[in-house]
């Protein structure tokens, strides 16, 4: 971090302590990048002349190599975690938001782990709606557009509504919503067997507040075949869906299914309650 980036944030932190922290986590951060630019440095140069003078087959030139490696590696470590804490003494201070995932970015490098960067929003008191972009990285696993709508905690310095850069990921907010058939149209199961099951059990996912997604509701279903057989499946449905009358457990409903697997429970597109006309 350049001087004027530390001086700036600085200025925003709102105590002493925590100004002090900033300026001594981003001495660190830089004299452990600097160590370990010179080491690389005088390991080529040292390569180098150890190969012309004709001197790299001598023991003591690979202990050399050794050492090197080892120091630059720890560099490269303890400069990591040095980031990570000037990255939190940067955020101290600042604001606390709850707020759901908009959008999840997937880079994808090779054989490399994906490494996964998040658009977040989060409704502030005065209906102000801030956006966030969120670098996770390859560190919190597999994120796919099943977690569009996950609870998020982040922190911020500003309320500019538009800084995407101003945040820090601080956590996930709740459970991970379980989605059976996420952004699936009806096209995917145009030619599928509609059938119709019993609900058999009802998970809750409570929403933000403040948010447009609110509650969402996980229906385990099994649907009986002659065989016999019996399919289960698991549906994700809005709190729309369950606003008109008639109870839940042990509710009809129609499900379209493209296969007889008894236990893909993914397999599974709403059709509408059985108890409703069609369309309703």
């Amino acid at each position: 971090m350049s001087r004027r980036e530390t001086e700036e944030w600085t200025r925003q932190a709102k105590t002493p302590e925590t100004r002090a922290s900033i300026r001594r986590w981003s001495r660190r951060s830089d004299f452990l990048f600097w160590v370990g630019l010179l080491l690389v440095l005088g390991g080529v140069v040292f390569v180098v002349w150890s190969v012309v003078t004709e001197r790299h087959g001598h023991p003591l030139f690979w202990g050399l190599i050794a050492v090197t490696v080892v120091l630059v590696l720890t560099c490269v470590a303890l400069g990591s975690h040095a980031g990570g804490r000037l990255s939190e003494a940067r955020f101290t201070d600042g604001h606390v938001s709850v707020g759901r995932v908009d959008e999840v970015i997937t880079h994808t490098s090779g054989e490399s782990p994906d490494n996964y960067d998040i658009m977040v929003s989060a409704l502030l008191p005065g209906s102000v709606t801030i956006r966030r972009k969120i670098e996770l990285g390859a560190g919190p696993g597999h994120l796919s557009d099943d977690d569009v709508g996950r609870g998020v905690r982040f922190r911020h310095n500003t309320l500019d509504p538009d800084d995407l850069d101003d945040v820090l990921f601080d956590g996930w907010q709740g459970g991970r919503p379980h989605r059976s058939t996420p952004r699936q149209s009806r096209v995917l199961y145009a030619d599928a067997q509609v059938s119709v099951g019993r609900v058999d059990e009802v998970m809750t996912y409570p929403g933000i507040p403040g948010m447009v997604d609110q509650t969402t509701y996980g229906l385990m279903v099994s649907i009986e075949l002659p065989g016999p057989v019996t399919l289960r499946r698991r549906i994700c449905v809005g709190e729309e869906l369950l606003r008109s009358p008639g109870r839940r457990f042990g509710r009809l409903i129609r499900l379209r299914h493209n296969t007889l697997d008894p236990e893909n429970l993914s397999d599974a597109f709403f059709d509408g309650w059985a108890d409703e006309a069609k369309g309703g």
